[in-house]
């Protein structure tokens, strides 16, 4: 499943206490457009609850084209994918790459196979930066940024984020071939990426729950990062994914048996034990533990 959001409620999700607060950080997420209507629509946010002109935003313009904004008090730099309109119901990847006030970059792959990159370079700083939304932006004005923005109106999966930037030493822009490693591999296959995630969601089985099953949530700090649900952020069809895709959970010494077995330490006279490497596949599960020796075959 993925998160559903419903614009003609607003239903959005919101984390007063956001752990990553300026430059540089880095986020990657799928989204889904329900369907075209002509207006500006928040996905994802970190704004100033004190102002509505400082903010940085992910979003979809009026012309339905995928957007990165950023504001400091009266400046701001919007910055449109060259790709064009989105598609209603087909998904998309977004990485954007929030670097300095002076680079800022959002690459985006589309259900094509299109790629297409855009770069600001207007030196932007925002403060008070204190709230964090998925599906909406939120400042002193309300639901809204600079300009009259809506909620998000479909689906949104596999959200993440660094605080740093996701494609470092590299001079620039990403490419085609690492955004689509991305979207299938996912950012813990990157050790420079998975290494300095704060937060990843895959919005499978619950918008928010704390006590999602532990291939749900991953965050770094001793803390659980809470997400409050505003009217109502159901469930959808998640995003597909292809078993080679990583989650953070499974032990960094497991991955190298990708989509095999191993054998627990246990010592020789006591039950032993496969462990499943998580095949994340669109509604198929993570695998599981299987006892003795039923599956014994998948070692050989």
């Amino acid at each position: 499943m993925a998160a559903l959001f419903d614009t003609l409620v607003s239903s959005y999700l919101v984390n007063s206490a956001p752990t990553v607060l300026g430059y540089p950080f880095s986020v990657g997420i799928m989204v889904r457009l329900k369907a075209a209507s002509n207006v500006i629509r928040g996905i994802w946010a970190l704004s100033s609850i004190g102002t509505s002109t400082d903010y940085f935003e992910i979003r979809m313009s009026a012309t339905e084209v995928l957007q990165m904004a950023t504001s400091s008090s009266l400046v701001a730099q919007e910055l449109l994918s060259p790709l064009g309109a989105s598609v209603p119901d087909k998904w998309q990847f977004i990485l954007a790459r929030f670097i300095s006030p002076t680079n800022r970059n959002m690459s985006v792959l589309a259900h094509t196979g299109n790629f297409g990159t855009t770069v600001g370079v207007t030196n932007l700083n925002p403060s008070g930066l204190s709230l964090m939304t998925i599906g909406a932006i939120s400042t002193a004005a309300g639901l809204r940024d600079a300009n009259v923005t809506v909620p998000w109106d479909g689906s949104i999966a596999e959200f993440w984020m660094t605080n740093s930037d996701a494609y470092p030493s590299h001079g620039g822009s990403v490419n085609k071939n690492f955004m689509v490693s991305l979207k299938e591999r996912g950012p813990f296959a990157f050790p420079n990426i998975g290494n300095n995630i704060v937060e990843y969601r895959s919005f499978r089985k619950y918008p928010t729950h704390e006590a999602n099953d532990p291939n749900e949530v991953y965050y770094i700090s001793s803390q659980a990062i809470r997400w409050a649900n505003v009217n109502g952020v159901g469930i959808a069809p998640h995003a597909p994914l292809v078993p080679q895709y990583q989650d953070g959970f499974t032990p960094f010494s497991w991955r190298a048996i990708k989509q095999g077995w191993m054998v627990s330490t246990a010592a020789p006279a006591t039950e032993q034990q496969f462990v499943r490497f998580p095949a994340r596949m669109d509604g198929i599960g993570y695998g599981g533990i299987f006892p003795g020796g039923r599956m014994m075959d998948k070692v050989k």
